[in-house]
């Protein structure tokens, strides 16, 4: 057990139990609050400020070292192995955004990323418990893309509206095009789009049908998930301000 626990070769595989699943969600829900409602203290304090965004900030890249170093070492560098994933991408982003606090990066991270990385904790697809190092590298890097965002959202104001809303969503759909292309031709899986197979086939989500059928109920959900995403936000964000701020 100790030798699997940092492991990427072996192929065993254990499922993810509810327990596993909900410890996460908590501790993200937790951080959440904590930044929610202590947000005049961390305010009223600098140097409290830049702790925490250098604790995120190192969290972040102990998670993404340790999981690719770990895996290219002992793997491979592969080219379904590349950090490509939309949650990749959305970390490397938010590593850049803890450094600049770029507002046109908050609404990326804040519109285009929360709603994937909930997904992504609520079920996540990795296929390895907790007895295996890639449970909390996977688990933290999700936490801290939702966590992230929602700091700068309590602490410095920053804030999205519907302009900005649909220009990340114009621009997710277009590279999408793009990645399910590529999917097709390598035989990848980043951001689990393709116009020819089924990503979700023997699972829960394999009514989205197979090739096109596919790719045009994937599309459809997405859009979806996004519009609730902001219809969500603009009631939190109200009530936020009414009682909390």
């Amino acid at each position: 057990q100790s030798m699997y626990f940092f492991n990427f070769r072996s192929p065993v595989r254990y499922p993810i139990s509810y327990i596993e699943k909900i410890i996460p969600m908590l501790l993200c829900l937790f951080f959440i609050f904590l930044t929610l409602v202590f947000h005049k203290r961390i305010c009223s304090s600098k140097k409290l400020d830049r702790s925490l965004r250098i604790l995120m900030f190192l969290l972040l890249l102990t998670s993404l070292i340790t999981e690719y170093s770990l895996r290219y070492i002992q793997v491979g560098i592969n080219r379904r192995s590349l950090p490509l994933h939309l949650c990749t991408i959305a970390a490397i982003l938010s590593l850049v955004f803890i450094i600049t606090n770029s507002k046109k990066l908050f609404s990326f991270l804040f519109s285009g990323c929360i709603p994937g990385a909930a997904l992504a904790i609520i079920g996540p697809g990795i296929g390895r418990a907790s007895n295996h190092i890639q449970y909390y590298t996977f688990m933290m890097l999700h936490i801290l893309v939702i966590v992230v965002p929602i700091f700068y959202y309590s602490i410095y104001d920053y804030r999205i509206n519907l302009k900005s809303h649909l220009k990340v969503m114009l621009l997710l759909q277009i590279c999408a095009l793009f990645v399910g292309v590529a999917n097709d031709y390598f035989g990848t899986f980043y951001w689990y789009i393709t116009y020819t197979r089924n990503m979700f086939a023997g699972t829960t989500l394999a009514f989205l049908g197979s090739g096109p059928v596919y790719f045009l109920h994937f599309e459809f959900l997405t859009l979806l998930m996004f519009t609730l995403w902001f219809l969500v936000y603009r009631v939190f964000n109200y009530l936020y301000s009414k009682y909390v701020k």
